[in-house]
């Protein structure tokens, strides 16, 4: 330790000398500084890439139908030719608790729906292959009953004494009805016997 602090003591370090070395110190620590920035600027760009190639398909969510995430709606001009489309006769309903100002036709995978609306007020009926519950209502109701349509059971669901749902299946083909407003049992019965009764 003495030989190390007498070689020491004979160093002589000039202010020209000391100059260089801190001017070295400062570019490697700017050269360390811009690796970190560029690496720092590289992972944004891909959190950017990888955001611009997924947003998409969530900021344009598929259709769910039964569970299974479908492609987005064909829209139709009529049942007629969501019919064509669907390739099974839509679901149609002239019994309604409104005067509909709109009615839009869509087919939504295998899916054919018709939706009847009034200002907030919809009234939504669905019709698809198989045996499924095609609603895409998952809600809780405190009240679950059959009603026997036509010779047809239909599972209704609702809330105090008001109904919002109406799902059932004919073998071949599962339907549902959806109200946005809760209605009267007497409502739903006209709506599901009319339904029904177009093969519904």
């Amino acid at each position: 330790m003495r030989k190390y602090e007498e070689a020491m003591a004979h160093i002589c370090v000039t202010p020209a000398m000391r100059a260089r070395v801190l001017r070295r110190v400062r570019q490697s620590a700017a050269r360390r500084t811009a690796w970190r920035r560029a690496a720092a600027l590289a992972a944004c760009l891909a959190v950017a890439v990888l955001g611009a190639l997924v947003l998409p398909s969530v900021r344009q969510p598929a259709d769910d139908v039964g569970g299974v995430l479908a492609p987005g709606p064909t829209q139709a001009a009529s049942a007629e030719e969501l019919s064509r489309l669907a390739g099974f006769q839509a679901p149609e309903l002239d019994v309604l608790p409104f005067v509909p100002q709109q009615v839009s036709y869509s087919l939504i995978g295998d899916l054919a729906q018709v939706q009847y609306r009034a200002g907030e007020d919809t009234v939504t009926c669905r019709k698809a292959p198989g045996q499924a519950d095609i609603s895409g209502d998952y809600q809780t109701y405190a009240q679950t009953e059959i009603l026997e349509i036509g010779g047809i059971p239909v599972t209704v669901r609702g809330d105090g004494g008001l109904i919002s749902l109406a799902t059932w299946t004919d073998g071949d083909f599962s339907f549902s009805l959806a109200s946005s407003q809760p209605l009267a049992p007497d409502v739903w019965t006209d709506m599901l016997s009319d339904i029904i009764g177009h093969g519904g």
